[in-house]
C-alpha cells in the first residue's frame, strides 16, 4: 500500500530531477559552454563529427554568400577555422563580430555551423 509520505517523496525526487535537468540545459546552452577557436584548434582531430560550440571573431573580408550558404573564417588567439552555414545568419552577424557557433567539424577541415549564439563587436581582437 502506498502511503502519503511515499507519494510526497516520489514527487520531491521528480521535482529535484527536473530542476537539475533545467540547470544542466541552461548551462550547456549558455555562453559558458563553448571552446575558443584556439582551444578548438588544439583538439580539432578529436572533435571531428562531434557536436561542439566555438566562440571567436568573424574575420573581416572572409564572408562569402552563395545561394543560401554562408562561408566565413572565425579567429581568436592567432588561430583560425573555416566555417560554413546553410541559411540566413542572424542580423547581428558581420565582420568583426564576436560570435558563438554550434555545429560539427567535418573531416575536410570545415566547421559546419547549425546555430549562432551571442554576438558583439570586438574587431580589435580579430587580427
Amino acid at each position: 500500500m502506498i502511503t502519503g509520505k511515499r507519494i510526497l517523496l516520489v514527487v520531491a525526487l521528480l521535482a529535484a530531477a527536473g530542476l537539475g535537468y533545467l540547470g544542466y540545459t541552461a548551462f550547456v546552452h549558455s555562453e559558458a559552454g563553448f571552446l575558443t577557436v584556439s582551444q578548438f584548434s588544439s583538439q580539432a582531430e578529436s572533435l571531428v563529427g562531434r557536436q561542439s560550440r566555438v566562440g571567436g571573431v568573424v574575420v573581416p573580408g572572409t564572408i562569402k554568400r552563395d545561394a543560401g550558404l554562408v562561408n566565413f573564417t572565425l579567429a581568436e588567439g592567432g588561430e583560425r577555422i573555416n566555417v560554413t552555414y546553410q541559411g540566413t545568419p542572424p542580423d547581428e552577424f558581420g565582420p568583426g563580430r564576436e560570435i558563438i557557433i554550434e555545429g560539427r567539424y567535418s573531416a575536410v577541415d570545415v566547421f559546419e555551423a547549425t546555430a549562432f549564439g551571442a554576438s558583439r563587436s570586438v574587431c580589435n581582437i580579430c587580427h
